[in-house]
């Protein structure tokens, strides 16, 4: 299959576009990535895995209004003479910020429309009512965890089959060697404290939601001399006010975000990270993090929010502490909790949980077969085969976890 995959940003920003791109180039797909930018590095790591990038030259998105709107303009024009020049068997978008090119695509109305939801938006906004719109247009949906596909199927009324992948990044992505000092020598490099030798760490976005500044105050408030608490994230203007609180505690260091994924050789050298968010809906509720796989690959403890999504994988894993994410002296107790608790004990429990969850390469192989039954079904639409929810990221075997919908 000829596949490209259309996506409005940073190539480097979404890591699970790079596992969907290279695991389905594996096997044996032609795949190409039409986005806004993409750096040389991430670029060099998918060309090295066949996949091909084509994209507008940007170093970053536009922030102004009239930039933003010329950006919008100018990648119509691009995502349509992509479609053009590539004559694809299968568009596929990333994001609902992509997907809302899709209706300014014409050319691709006669190829199979894969949506992939990475985020889940309110219903009511004006962002999830476009993507529920695309949603019920597609012929396929692609979504991280399973309580999400159900809610976004019934709520966008969609009879596309919804596929869900959990965003476990490839063990062939993962850095070379077993060299776990490097979290330290960023940290001392960054001037932290010489005297702290085992590591807590925040990697990602710097959102109001992720419950940053909450678990920086609930570690401050441990005194732990020997804990340090890295913070690696590329949003200096989000954290400046966090730098200026917590300038005299050496035990806190900020790092500037590494590319994916080579931001893992800091994180393999971290005993403890943090996956908190605020209850401010569904998506936060229902979460499905990249950095669990990041954190399980190196035995990690993890420390939770208190909420029915990663609950789950406490309880039948124990893979960590869970904790109410906006209360500081909550996450302290949590933290606390996980450091007192012997490294083999997580190293044992990420590896149960990691065997489980199917490697990305036998997910995508499943899912290109799917994807060529689909096409020989005439699925670029709503008229494709009855919708499912196929769970290819819990299963035993060969065979995935299939549910029916009532049609």
């Amino acid at each position: 299959m000829n596949i490209l995959m259309i996506f409005a940003g940073m190539v480097e920003n979404l890591p699970p576009l790079l596992t969907a791109a290279s695991s389905l180039a594996a096997q044996g797909e032609r795949v190409t990535i039409a986005a806004a930018g993409c750096s040389a590095l991430t670029k060099s790591f998918l060309g090295e895995r066949g996949v091909t990038v084509a994209t507008c030259n940007l170093e970053d998105l536009p922030a102004s209004k009239p930039g933003k709107a010329f950006f919008v303009a100018r990648f119509i024009r691009f995502s349509r003479a992509a479609i053009a020049r590539i004559e694809p068997d299968v568009v596929w978008y990333h994001g609902r910020h992509s997907m809302r090119y899709a209706w300014f695509c014409s050319g691709a109305r006669r190829r199979l429309l894969v949506a992939h939801a990475h985020e889940m938006d309110s219903p009511t906004s004006i962002d999830g009512r476009l993507q529920q719109a695309i949603l019920r247009r597609a012929g396929m949906v692609i979504v991280p965890e399973v309580n999400r596909a159900w809610m976004m199927k019934m709520r966008s009324r969609s009879r596309a089959p919804f596929v869900v992948i959990p965003n476990r990044l490839p063990e062939y992505a993962l850095p070379d060697g077993a060299n776990t000092d490097e979290a330290r020598s960023a940290f001392l490099a960054a001037g932290g404290s010489a005297e702290c030798r085992d590591f807590v760490i925040y990697q990602g976005r710097m959102h109001l939601d992720r419950c940053v500044a909450e678990a920086l105050e609930g570690f401050r408030q441990l005194g732990r001399a020997d804990w340090g608490f890295i913070v690696m994230c590329n949003e200096e203007d989000r954290t400046v006010a966090l730098r200026s609180r917590y300038r005299e505690d050496r035990r806190i260091v900020f790092l500037p975000r590494v590319e994916p994924p080579h931001h893992l050789r800091i994180t393999r050298g971290c005993r403890l990270g943090v996956l908190l968010y605020a209850p401010t809906n569904l998506n936060n509720v229902y979460c499905a993090p990249n950095k669990v796989f990041e954190y399980a690959y190196f035995g990690l403890g993890m420390i939770f929010p208190d909420y029915p999504g990663l609950r789950s994988l406490e309880r039948e894993f124990s893979l960590g502490e869970v904790c109410n994410p906006l209360d500081p002296v909550s996450i302290a107790s949590a933290l606390s909790r996980a450091m007192s608790t012997p490294r083999e004990h997580y190293e044992r429990a990420c590896a149960r949980f990691l065997r489980t969850i199917p490697d990305p390469l036998h997910a995508y192989a499943q899912l290109a077969e799917i994807l060529r039954a689909q096409r020989l079904r005439g699925g670029a639409g709503t008229a494709a085969a009855p919708g499912r929810v196929l769970d290819l990221g819990r299963y035993c075997g060969e065979t995935p976890s299939e549910v029916s919908l009532a049609q």
